[in-house]
């Protein structure tokens, strides 16, 4: 595994952005949607239960400049549609959330 791959995959981290700044992307399309603050708060929080620990990249995001990379935008977001599914979201509001979040939407 090299310094700059993602502790999940292993694989090149292609877009360089931290957990913290998707998080902020999730939050933001969760409050389009019309979820309110404690709704959206249950759904990052499990979503960074499941999110591994910091790994030993040494490349910060390039859209804070302040936190270290540490999984690819693909390993994110699938974990957090499995996050979605295990608080019971309906498949449709899932499958738009791939969408939304795929390099393909």
């Amino acid at each position: 595994m090299g310094k700059e791959d993602c502790i999940l995959c292993l694989q090149p981290i292609t877009n360089p952005v931290c957990e913290g700044c998707y998080e902020e992307e999730v939050d933001e399309f969760l409050k389009s949607m019309g979820f309110n603050k404690n709704a959206r708060s249950v759904v990052l929080d499990e979503i960074s239960k499941k999110m591994p620990q910091e790994g030993l990249n040494e490349e910060k995001c390039i859209l804070c400049g302040e936190d270290y990379l540490s999984v690819c935008s693909y390993c994110y977001f699938n974990i957090s549609m499995r996050a979605l599914r295990e608080l019971n979201f309906h498949e449709d509001f899932i499958e738009y959330f791939s969408m939304i979040f795929s390099y393909e939407g």
